[in-house]
């Protein structure tokens, strides 16, 4: 495998490392035996569209010949909500939140993120300059139009799986035409993450010579979270050498 000098790395807590010690989350394991300069970009809770926003913003200030890219894929019911700069994302376990439930699920490293830096310095300055009200006002009401989504759209189902294909193919022609060496990673079946029971034809584009399928629900012990353990991580991080040596 050729030497880079950065490991770019996005997702959602299954790449974050949701509750665990940032020493046995999979990226610095993954880093640890390339030793790359490591940005990660993961988050709690963010959805594929914020993740591909902000990967294809960060990448286009890296030059492809020196960055290895590695994407978690997340779950299609996620949304993105755009305001004051940052990525906020809103996930189906906000339905029915109370307005003062919020405070602990937006920070920096939980629910927002920003296309506009990776440097968590700045990115903490503009979340602190941040009119947390308004910003607050926005989330709920966006929460409203999921609960109506919810209630009456008859292909809902559908229609999540069709953006998350749509943005997955998106995100893989930016990489492609901008010759990144890539790889995406999912973390449960395919008819969950990509809707594969509906007749979805953009997904018959995704190059899954690029994929790396972990079985997670199999191939690891489920926590009390039902995220990634410290262990989990480990195997994740050997699939991902593996698949890259291959």
């Amino acid at each position: 495998m050729k030497n880079y000098k950065n490991l770019y790395i996005n997702g959602c807590s299954f790449t974050a490392g949701h509750e665990l010690d940032d020493k046995y989350i999979w990226p610095n394991l993954l880093n640890k035996e390339l030793n790359y300069n490591l940005i990660n970009q993961a988050k709690n809770g963010q959805s594929f569209e914020s993740i591909v926003y902000n990967t294809v913003s960060h990448l286009s200030t890296l030059k492809p010949s020196e960055t290895l890219v590695i994407i978690g894929i997340t779950w299609p019911e996620r949304y993105l909500v755009s305001a004051e700069n940052f990525n906020v994302n809103i996930t189906p376990a906000d339905l029915g939140k109370k307005k003062n439930d919020w405070g602990d699920k937006i920070s920096t490293w939980r629910r927002i993120s920003t296309p506009l830096t990776t440097d968590m310095l700045k990115m903490d300055d503009m979340y602190f300059k941040l009119n947390h009200k308004n910003i607050f006002k926005i989330i709920t009401s966006f929460q409203k139009y999921y609960e109506t989504l919810v209630k009456y759209s008859s292909t809902l189902e559908y229609d999540q799986k069709i953006k998350q294909i749509n943005l997955l193919i998106l995100l893989q022609s930016f990489l492609k035409i901008h010759k990144f060496n890539y790889r995406f990673i999912g973390f449960d079946n395919e008819k969950i993450l990509f809707g594969t029971q509906f007749d979805i034809k953009p997904y018959k584009k995704f190059d899954k010579s690029k994929y790396i399928f972990f079985n997670f629900r199999n191939e690891c012990k489920m926590d009390g979270t039902a995220h990634p353990t410290k262990e989990c991580c480990i195997k994740i991080k050997d699939k991902i050498i593996k698949n890259l040596n291959d």
